[in-house]
């Protein structure tokens, strides 16, 4: 969620290789132009381009599970036969858990049956449960990348800041401040006014 605050840090155009870069929180001024000068005398459309940048503030709240089932590779294998009535299979032989990976397969559209010849593999199934600094890891990875996922290749997170780190039962709550350099500008037309006000 952005917070409404930014604070600019550069403007760049592309008319001329300058950068304008600075580092506190600034007003931009409504100008007033003399009249006769080319800012009064244009009129139509006029073609403006360029960059605005700014510390943009983001919370994130994360939510991560504090225990997890690990998938253990035992290198059992087996070949089988197989039989399927829609997602339904009829195992011939099978271990308590496994993984599947089907080797010839024969498929009958009209009767959604199937049959062929398939490899198990054994896998034991452990639970686990990671520590508070593993999770918190963990959770703060996940958080940096919902923010990363948004950025532009020239945008980048400034700092981050872990505000409350919450364990409620079986999982743990994040909550995250994030300060992105980030592009703010939009592409617009502009309507001109007469030239009093």
């Amino acid at each position: 969620i952005p917070i409404p605050r930014r604070i600019f840090l550069s403007i760049s155009t592309t008319r001329k290789p300058d950068v304008i870069r600075f580092r506190r929180t600034i007003r931009l001024p409504a100008r007033d132009f003399p009249e006769g000068s080319p800012a009064t005398r244009t009129k139509g459309k006029v073609s403006a381009s360029g960059k605005v940048y700014a510390s943009v503030w983001y919370k994130v709240i994360c939510e991560y599970p504090i225990n997890y089932k690990e998938k253990i590779y035992t290198n059992k294998k087996k070949k089988t036969f197989f039989f399927k009535i829609g997602n339904k299979y009829i195992d011939l032989f099978k271990y308590k858990s496994f993984d599947r990976k089907i080797i010839y397969s024969f498929n009958d559209k009209l009767t959604n049956i199937s049959f062929g010849i398939e490899e198990i593999e054994k896998v034991d199934i452990k639970d686990k449960k990671y520590t508070n600094k593993e999770v918190l890891e963990k959770a703060r990875k996940k958080s940096e990348s919902v923010i990363k996922k948004r950025l532009k290749d020239d945008e980048y997170i400034i700092s981050q800041k872990t505000l409350k780190f919450n364990t409620n039962g079986s999982k743990i709550i994040l909550e995250m401040f994030f300060s992105v350099y980030e592009e703010i500008s939009e592409k617009r037309v502009v309507e001109g006014s007469d030239n009093n006000g």
